[in-house]
């Protein structure tokens, strides 16, 4: 029997996923499919236990933990009606983003990001990560106007969203040492966690090492865009593995889009991935993006751009 305190809240007649419970032994509920059902006892704002159902005659409700996005692009997001013609896979989006960002203008941005985030938090996400643009056009190692500008808007909102940002930096950009710390400085100020683009940079290698250098030193989360096409030169997965094993990086990594996986055959993919495994570094799929860049070319697509999700 649990006793109940006047501040108690309950939601009647609701699911709970079993999945999303620690300990679903000491939860309470029925077992219902997948999920536990009963009232949801709510305690200083945490779901403490689900109580026999009250009779109620409708159908449960689903109940779940807040969502979190983990890769959006806030100061990008409601631009593509104003590009004309785009076609081609990632540089051509590269390009018309690019044009469209010399009309940006604080009102412009803070616009768009604020109706992103609306609809995200409208669709029950508790936490965002959006990537910034990084640079200016006279000064491209310093903050972009779109940082500004979602930095005021996460502080805006954070009754109601936790809205973390990471700096899309260019890893030949990071290739010098100074470069890297210092941004990881403004990054560690805020909160963030340092971002960076890896494709087929020269220099890739020395800025992947130097980002994990700087997140170590200022303690910050990693979070790489990489391998984003169907090249089979593309080795920026492989590359952050590696590293992150042989400097023993401790932080969280995230590598978004990882298309190239989907060139490896099974030995090889066994290899990186038991790597990836290894080193504790998750793959974010990016399907709605990939599936529309990646494989545009004449005749049947024989690979999309979705990663190796079950692997």
């Amino acid at each position: 029997m649990i006793a109940r305190h006047p501040a108690d809240l309950v939601l009647p007649n609701a699911r709970v996923p079993v999945s999303m419970i620690a300990r679903p032994d000491r939860f309470g509920g029925a077992r219902d499919q997948d999920c536990l059902h009963g009232d949801l006892l709510i305690r200083n704002g945490c779901a403490e236990c689900l109580v026999p159902a009250c009779p109620t005659g409708g159908s449960p409700w689903m109940v779940m933990p807040k969502f979190t996005e983990c890769h959006v692009h806030l100061d990008k997001c409601y631009t593509i009606s104003r590009m004309s013609g785009v076609s081609g896979g990632l540089q051509a989006a590269m390009a018309a983003q690019a044009a469209d960002r010399a009309h940006w203008t604080r009102s412009d941005i803070r616009s768009r990001a604020m109706r992103g985030l609306e609809e995200l938090v409208s669709s029950g996400c508790g936490s965002v990560r959006s990537h910034v643009d990084w640079g200016r056009d006279d000064s491209p190692n310093a903050p972009s106007l779109a940082w500004s500008v979602l930095g005021e808007l996460a502080q805006d909102c954070s009754d109601r969203v936790t809205l973390q940002l990471a700096p899309l930096t260019d890893a030949e950009q990071i290739a010098d040492p100074a470069v890297a710390d210092a941004i990881a400085r403004e990054i560690a100020s805020n909160g963030g966690a340092f971002g960076v683009f890896v494709f087929d940079q020269a220099d890739r290698r020395k800025g992947i090492r130097h980002a994990f250098e700087a997140a170590d030193r200022h303690g910050l989360a990693l979070d790489f865009h990489v391998d984003e096409g169907l090249d089979g030169e593309l080795d920026g997965l492989e590359m952050i593995a590696d590293l992150a094993i042989e400097i023993g990086f401790q932080g969280p990594v995230l590598c978004g889009h990882a298309c190239h996986l989907m060139n490896l055959d099974p030995e090889a993919l066994k290899s990186l991935t038991e790597r990836l495994l290894h080193s504790n570094i998750a793959v974010a799929s990016l399907p709605a993006t990939n599936l529309f860049l990646q494989g545009r070319t004449a005749g049947t697509p024989d690979r999309r751009g979705m990663t190796r999700i079950h692997e």
